[in-house]
């Protein structure tokens, strides 16, 4: 069936049905056995590749603004691009929880600046405190500074430049393994190292 969906198509589609749009060759309604309605889009990758995008459910994404979706999506692959492979790409890149195993086991090696055993054991404690938990989930590719600071902020001033310090030599070895061009912690200002102004007394140190 052909024509421009609407919300009056959608909720009158029935069960293992899909609708077509006049307008936007391509997009697509499908609803299956559930009363789930899946808006999507088909393309031709520049190889002759047929994809099938998933763009949203209804009612997340009316009509209009999966149709939209649809148009930005296409516009994509006729600039050469191909959103599919793209998402896949970034569903399957690695996470930080993961880039970290990856340069614990090569600082242990003795693979990342020859490090003092002493340096290892505090890195490996800030990695598994601080880092992984806060940081872990998200993918290495998708990091941003914004995030970096937040992160930053979240910590007590007094570890927080030794933390983004670590963090810091995790990503420059995430740029040198290719895993993405820049590194996100460069250009976060850290705060400056708190200095003792006096010393205790006598009574103090008791």
């Amino acid at each position: 069936m052909t024509t421009k969906i609407g919300l009056r198509d959608i909720a009158a589609l029935p069960p293992n049905s899909i609708i077509w749009d006049h307008e936007v060759k391509g997009f697509n309604a499908r609803r299956q056995f559930s009363e789930v309605v899946t808006f999507s889009v088909i393309y031709r990758t520049q190889e002759n590749h047929q994809r099938w995008h998933k763009i949203g459910r209804w009612p997340i994404f009316t009509p209009h603004l999966a149709r939209l979706e649809a148009i930005k999506i296409l516009r994509s692959v006729a600039l050469g691009q191909d959103p599919s492979a793209e998402r896949k790409e970034l569903r399957n890149a690695m996470t930080v929880a993961q880039l970290c195993l990856d340069y614990s086991a090569d600082m242990r090696s003795g693979k990342v600046n020859g490090k003092k055993l002493s340096t290892i054991k505090s890195d490996q404690s800030r990695i598994e405190r601080h880092i992984k938990p806060k940081l872990g989930k998200f993918k290495v590719v998708t990091i941003t500074s914004d995030q970096i600071e937040e992160f930053m902020n979240s910590l007590t001033p007094g570890s927080a430049k030794r933390i983004i310090g670590s963090l810091g030599a995790i990503f420059s070895y995430a740029v040198k393994k290719k895993l993405r061009s820049d590194n996100p912690v460069h250009g976060v200002e850290t705060p400056s190292d708190t200095k003792r102004t006096r010393r205790l007394s006598d009574f103090e140190y008791a």
